[in-house]
């Protein structure tokens, strides 16, 4: 059946993802049906449904591992299924001049902070090295998301503000994007983006009730979103401290200790893989401490933007144009609607921090103040919110409503620019065809070469996906003289990628070469 949808409709969508397409649609036309008939539970348990079939998706469309960091990630991870404490891109390295500190070249790696590549690494280790399986626990991450959006917003008495909000993360063209791996920091994003919005949450079930637990659940979080993308984790103690130095709180004791218990906590989630990780590590680990201070004074890895960077055309990727329009008038319409102001007043605050401090420092990426994507995605509902209050017919607000959500949810799911992005359909798009082509010849490399072979004649940062795909060490270029030596030795074999130029003399008529008959392509 499928076979002849595709057929008929010249797509270039595998079964699997126009049957993954159809479902994400389907589902959300009955969690419309059970929105405007005020089943909202029903809805929002639909809308879930939805959403697993649309990052199922955006798992799947790509077969290989994405530039920049996704394939620095992955390879991390796989390496991670062998000692899940030592954090490896080379799992050896034979070259003793190969000696860098450089996340792009060096051999332990601590670029990124571990929660996420752990993920990463329980899902390969079940399921295998491919890119789906690699990406899974980040698309189920994203999920989450949906329900959690809609329980914030009846925490903060806006029920409707989030379930229009929910619609947003179902539909999300960003998170799209980084769960797939195509935007800038690919699952790290994704998986810090929910920890930091788990933290809102539970923060705000702990406002709600003044329940324990849900203290210590805040402190889990923000200690797991701090071992993932170190200390803007820490951003709902922010928030915290605000709501307490307002009206009297600041004074009473109890709500002080409630404070420093999530603080405890989460110290003892993050703390024991710092000190771990600078006793085991401690050149590796001061030479990343420094790297990070980096990125406040100077723009690092061409990543240098006006300082209006975040607040122009950035909101337009992160939220679409739609949101863009209708951010600043959301957060008016949350505070006119809000009957909890210094909860309110709190969370405008830590958004408002977020974007000031990635305007001043220096290195701006675009995923940055994604972080706080939950409360803007409720600032957006709450416009939501306050047209269906505006709206006194009960048949022109089903109207207006249902038009709404398929607004967004065409919008964010652009069917035809996806077809064009992820897969074949565009002969233009190199990019594809380039990183499939050089992922089939890694593979063969992996057939051919016999178990402990290093192979070589890589370009650029080629020898991360050689690395990945065959699971043999990979160095670019040609092998030294001296470095062949040190594997003859060793006993192992060498295998050669076909490159440009004359082959050097000492390697000819070397029994121990594999002469390869591939050459990778060097666009990427």
């Amino acid at each position: 059946m499928f076979f002849w949808i595709k057929e008929s409709l010249h797509s270039y969508f595998t079964e699997i993802e126009l049957l993954l397409i159809i479902v994400g649609y389907g589902l959300s036309l009955f969690s419309i049906f059970f929105g405007v008939t005020k089943k909202e539970k029903l809805s929002i348990i639909f809308l879930t449904l939805s959403g697993i079939s649309w990052y199922l998706l955006a798992a799947e469309l790509d077969p290989f591992y994405n530039l920049w960091d996704e394939r620095f990630h992955a390879l991390v991870s796989q390496n991670l299924i062998q000692n899940p404490f030592k954090p490896l891109l080379f799992f050896e390295d034979y070259d003793p001049n190969h000696l860098t500190l450089d996340w792009n070249g060096c051999t332990i790696w601590l670029h990124k902070q571990p929660f996420f590549l752990w993920l990463s690494t329980i899902s390969m280790a079940i399921g295998g090295n491919t890119p789906w399986v690699f990406r899974l626990p980040h698309a189920l991450l994203s999920v989450a998301v949906i329900p959690m959006i809609w329980r914030t917003g009846k925490l903060l008495d806006l029920s409707s503000a989030g379930y229009y909000a929910a619609w947003f993360v179902t539909y999300s063209g960003w998170l799209f994007g980084l769960v797939s791996g195509r935007n800038l920091v690919d699952q790290n994003d994704v998986c810090f983006f929910v920890m930091v919005s788990s933290s809102v949450w539970a923060w705000l079930e702990y406002i709600h009730t003044n329940k324990k637990r849900w203290i210590i659940l805040t402190g889990i979080f923000v200690g797991i979103a701090m071992l993932t993308k170190w200390l803007p984790g820490a951003w709902i103690f922010g928030v915290w401290a605000i709501y307490l130095l307002m009206g009297n709180l600041w004074k009473n004791n109890s709500a002080w200790k409630d404070f420093l218990l999530a603080l405890l906590v989460c110290m003892l989630i993050f703390l024991p893989w710092q000190i771990y990780a600078y006793l085991n590590f401690p050149m590796e680990y001061a030479h990343e401490m420094e790297y990070n201070q980096l990125h406040l004074f100077n723009a690092l890895e061409g990543h240098q933007e006006p300082w209006d960077f975040y607040l122009s055309h950035n909101l337009t990727s992160l939220y679409g144009w739609l949101g863009h329009l209708l951010l600043i008038p959301g957060f008016v319409t949350w505070y006119y609607l809000s009957k909890s102001k210094r909860v309110t007043i709190a969370l405008f605050g830590g958004v408002l921090g977020v974007y000031i401090f990635y305007s001043i420092a220096a290195t701006k990426m675009p995923s940055y103040p994604f972080m706080c994507s939950l409360v803007c995605w409720l600032a957006l509902g709450s416009t939501g919110k306050y047209i269906e209050n505006w709206i006194i017919s009960k048949k022109f607000k089903v109207i207006i409503i249902s038009f709404g959500i398929l607004v967004i949810a065409v919008m964010g799911r652009n069917i035809e620019e996806i077809q064009k992005t992820y897969t074949l359909q565009d002969s233009t798009n190199i990019y594809n065809s380039i990183l499939r082509y050089n992922k089939n010849i890694f593979d063969k490399c992996g057939y051919v070469l016999p178990p402990g072979a290093v192979l070589f004649g890589t370009d650029r940062h080629q020898y991360i996906d050689a690395m990945i795909y065959s699971k043999h060490i990979t160095y670019n270029g040609w092998p030294s003289e001296a470095l062949l030596e040190i594997l003859r030795k060793k006993g192992l074999k060498v295998g050669m990628l076909i490159m440009d130029g004359p082959k050097p003399e000492y390697m000819k008529n070397n029994p121990e070469i594999i002469w390869l008959p591939w050459k990778a392509d060097t666009a990427w």
